[in-house]
């Protein structure tokens, strides 16, 4: 790294601990790793509360527009809530859309598929495809019925789902998941 004489721009989500507890938010940090001594820039984007960040898979480990995230849906720098829905960040402009899935409806992990079937190029919009996130319903009182599966336009996501698929179980909270195109299912 000493060799190189640049700005690294890394997006993260880091766990802030304030008096009354710990809360993870967007920041946005910029760094020269010429320079590890240098105190790196951050900046926060958001206060509101999130988790598990996703972009365009085309995107990964370079420049890009858009992010989504877990979120939830108090936007307050000290007040926060478990993740109800998913928020948008376009990081050129720091405008931001937010979904809520519902009172008592939770959101896993947002997951990006692009609108082609080429997960690693993009034509046109680098935000055009669809958000998939797992919700669980807490107050159906028919377990097997408690996650769908809302699937959002990745780039108007405040419209809300344009479709909803019943799980045939409920399906717990899980940390990570990944959107594999048809085309690559059948090369494995």
């Amino acid at each position: 790294w000493r060799e190189f004489d640049f700005t690294a721009t890394v997006d993260v989500i880091p766990s802030s601990i304030y008096v009354g507890g710990m809360r993870s938010e967007m920041h946005r940090v910029e760094i020269n790793p010429a320079n590890p001594s240098a105190r790196g820039k951050r900046q926060r984007i958001s206060n509101r509360c999130c988790e598990f960040p996703t972009i365009h898979p085309r995107c990964v480990g370079s420049e890009h527009r858009y992010m989504y995230a877990a979120a939830s849906p108090i936007d307050h720098p000290v007040l926060w809530s478990p993740n109800q829905g998913v928020v948008k960040f376009d990081m050129e402009t720091n405008a931001t859309q937010y979904w809520h899935a519902g009172d008592r409806r939770f959101t896993g992990e947002p997951i990006f598929v692009p609108s082609n079937d080429d997960l690693d190029s993009f034509d046109g919009d680098e935000d055009a495809g669809n958000i998939l996130v797992l919700v669980h319903d807490a107050e159906e009182p028919d377990e097997s019925k408690r996650t769908s599966l809302a699937i959002l336009d990745a780039q108007n996501i405040e419209d809300g789902p344009v479709a909803t698929v019943a799980m045939p179980e409920t399906i717990p909270f899980g940390l990570h998941g990944e959107f594999v195109s048809a085309k690559k299912w059948s090369a494995l």
